[in-house]
């Protein structure tokens, strides 16, 4: 699917150079953004959760 998909986009940013690509090579850099983003949030999250539970954890006693 993706080497068929050779129709040229127009490409325009907020903060970046224009051009032109195709539209496979578009949705994929899509995708990659896509993930990178959801893995920074994620990364954030967990160790935002992380350092509440340190907090919270009882300090071990010996007995």
């Amino acid at each position: 699917m993706t080497s068929q998909s050779t129709e040229i986009r127009h490409l325009q940013t907020r903060s970046g150079p224009d051009g032109s690509a195709p539209l496979a090579v578009t949705l994929l850099i899509a995708a990659v953004a896509a993930t990178l983003l959801t893995l920074l949030v994620g990364t954030a999250r967990i160790t935002q959760l992380r350092r509440r539970l340190a907090g919270r954890r009882p300090t071990p006693t010996n007995k």
